[in-house]
């Protein structure tokens, strides 16, 4: 499912982030210079927080708050599992949030290791 990102927040959903953050400094440069000149599509891949939560992976919300399987709002969070330098990037720029899209998919994409 394909949605744009004011959609999804619009709708009560958060994104979240995987436990332990790793991050490319020159990728975020790079994006951040893209951003303002780029006319494409942006598009995030995530996956809901209790699929992310029963692999054994961390994450975290907004707030920084752990995310553990008894949160009552659980079915409302989404972990991030596609560039996290690139959200941080749009992060810096708020009005980037229009051209943005949210992929959920309901698995981890196979053929790659995850350190999350």
């Amino acid at each position: 499912m394909i949605t744009p990102y004011s959609k999804l927040t619009s709708d009560g959903y958060v994104l979240c982030l995987p436990g332990q953050v790793k991050l490319d400094a020159g990728k975020l440069g790079s994006y951040l210079s893209a951003l303002k000149v780029t006319t494409e599509r942006i598009q995030l891949k995530v996956i809901p927080a209790r699929l992310f939560l029963e692999r054994g992976y961390t994450a975290v919300d907004d707030n920084g708050t752990s995310l553990t399987l008894l949160d009552p709002d659980l079915d409302r969070k989404l972990v991030i599992i596609g560039d996290l330098n690139l959200y941080f990037a749009l992060q810096q720029d708020p009005s980037c949030f229009e051209d943005v899209w949210v992929e959920v998919v309901s698995e981890l994409p196979k053929g790659r290791k995850w350190y999350y």
